[in-house]
């Protein structure tokens, strides 16, 4: 295995306590599960539902998460996890909300994965952005996708964005800096 894909799916984990305490303040009574790297029949909900479902307002849920060491300003949105097999979460994914969780300074970017599709395959607005191999983390596959600037993205898209902060070493979450159309999600 490669050591930056080691190194990824460790920021990942790493990451997971940090977004459990997110998704609980989401949630209907802090209730939630995580449906990654199981086996079986909770790999194949995960890969096309995503990361997590929660009840929130009443209704299930499902997040598809990203992480990523260092704050770069963009997201990167995989239009092939294995090109040119496989297509991306972009392109299969079926959640509710992608939330793209940055550790350093703590943020976390969550849009409607629908409507981010819409944009991206429907308007063709992805097309904007040069499509590019994802050298960073390595790994077994050629991933591919596009590296949209967050505040690009926003001003189509609407992207709600939590800043977080540490005390005690434990990330704490500020009130979300809403989305363009106000939306808390």
């Amino acid at each position: 295995m490669n050591n930056n894909y080691e190194r990824c799916l460790a920021i990942e984990a790493a990451s997971y306590p940090e977004l459990a305490s997110w998704l609980a303040m989401q949630s209907d009574g802090g209730r939630f599960v995580f449906s990654t790297y199981g086996k079986g029949l909770l790999y194949e909900i995960q890969k096309e539902l995503g990361d997590a479902c929660a009840s929130v307002s009443g209704k299930m849920t499902w997040f598809e998460f990203k992480c990523e060491t260092k704050h770069t300003g963009n997201l990167f949105l995989e239009s092939w996890s294995d090109c040119p097999k496989t297509p991306g979460w972009l392109v299969t994914c079926r959640a509710d909300y992608l939330v793209t969780y940055f550790r350093q300074p703590p943020t976390i970017y969550c849009v409607h994965l629908p409507t981010l599709q819409q944009w991206a395959y429907v308007k063709r607005r992805i097309y904007a952005y040069p499509e590019r191999d994802q050298h960073r983390h390595g790994g077994p596959n050629l991933t591919r996708g596009y590296v949209v600037p967050v505040e690009e993205l926003r001003k189509e898209v609407p992207i709600t964005e939590w800043p977080g902060w540490t005390v005690g070493g434990a990330i704490r979450w500020r009130r979300p800096i809403l989305a363009a159309n106000g939306a808390s999600r």
